[in-house]
């Protein structure tokens, strides 16, 4: 006998289905999150030094003060 009527609402009400809904909406987002993860460790940052200047250099004893100005970059790919 093969039953071609689905009632949806008492199906929902039933304690399995609504565990077994939940497990797959868990593990479909845990999936998710861990390939989202993944899929952008290839994509490392780069990072590099434009310019450095230094003005007013003063060296004395083991001290090296002055005005230093330095620009990095840091680019994603």
């Amino acid at each position: 006998m093969v039953h071609t009527n689905c009632d949806w609402e008492n199906a929902l009400n039933n304690k399995y289905v609504r565990m077994a809904l939940l497990a797959l909406t868990t593990v479909s987002g845990i999936a998710g999150i861990v390939v989202a993860i993944l899929g952008d460790i290839g994509n490392n940052p780069k990072f590099g030094l434009n310019s450095l200047s230094v003005t007013n250099l003063n060296i004395s004893g083991s001290e090296i003060t002055g005005i230093w100005d330095v620009e990095f970059l840091a680019k994603k790919p």
